[in-house]
């Protein structure tokens, strides 16, 4: 299914396996082998190989383990992800973040430790060197 350019937190063309719309409730575990996006609310985890996308009204409950994220709705659990972590200016996290990289735009907010585990780390004299 493709979104149109009036969403700022999904690229164009993406396709989902899973999608919780604004209108239903979830409880429960969702485990999907794709990507999913929620815009609805879910009392529970979600666990998914692909990506998870929270839209700007979306309430999870829950921890989220997925390769990447972009959240613009309210997330009050863990997130634990293999990629990189987008909360946009909308977005509301209240829990621990496990990722290879993160990007906060100025307005959201987030409460909870950050571990950031990136590929290669570069010492400030080595930097400074080249």
């Amino acid at each position: 299914m493709a979104f149109g350019k009036n969403n700022s937190t999904q690229k164009n063309n993406a396709s989902f396996d899973i999608i919780i719309c604004h209108q239903s409730t979830i409880d429960g575990t969702i485990n999907s082998s794709g990507s999913v996006r929620v815009d609805g609310v879910l009392n529970g985890d979600l666990t998914c190989s692909g990506n998870a996308i929270i839209g700007e009204k979306a309430h999870i409950r829950g921890a989220i383990h997925a390769l990447s994220a972009e959240i613009a709705g309210t997330v009050e659990g863990e997130i634990a992800l293999t990629g990189s972590l987008t909360l946009s200016a909308s977005a509301k996290v209240i829990g621990d973040v496990n990722a290879l990289g993160i990007h906060i735009e100025q307005g959201a907010t987030y409460e909870g430790r950050c571990s950031i585990k990136g590929a290669k780390t570069i010492a400030l004299d080595e930097k400074d060197t080249k």
